[in-house]
């Protein structure tokens, strides 16, 4: 999955739900109707409690490239005038299981490299 999400960077049109609504402020109500999560936007007042958007605002999202282009496409499309997929904004894999055994692998091979240059130069002699 993680290697379906995508940055989007979007212009909001003039009909867009995301001047008529509060949906940019409810986290959770924008992923499930929009499958995405707000990146970056106008900046809002510490006053204002939502982030002013206009048409032409550019808005830029983190969501699943299977929302965008079937799932929800027509809301999308009717939401926003122009959408760009940012090609190389997927999240990388880290934290996983066969990254700890990669780690380990490299730390192991690591150490052996140093203990088999440490060997001939006499490091242990006196150890012994």
């Amino acid at each position: 999955r993680r290697r379906k999400r995508f940055l989007y960077e979007v212009a909001v049109d003039a009909e867009s739900e995301f001047i008529a609504s509060d949906i940019l402020v409810q986290k959770e109500r924008l992923i499930s109707e929009f499958g995405a999560v707000l990146i970056a936007g106008p900046k809002a007042r510490r006053a204002l409690s939502t982030p002013k958007v206009w048409p032409g605002s550019v808005l830029v999202f983190e969501a699943n490239e299977e929302w965008v282009s079937t799932r929800a496409a027509e809301r999308w499309t009717k939401a926003c005038s122009l959408i760009s997929k940012i090609d190389g904004s997927s999240p990388q894999r880290v934290g996983g299981p066969v990254d700890d055994m990669r780690s380990a692998a490299v730390c192991g091979g690591m150490l052996l490299m140093i203990l088999s240059l440490a060997l001939p130069i006499g490091l242990f002699d006196g150890l012994e």
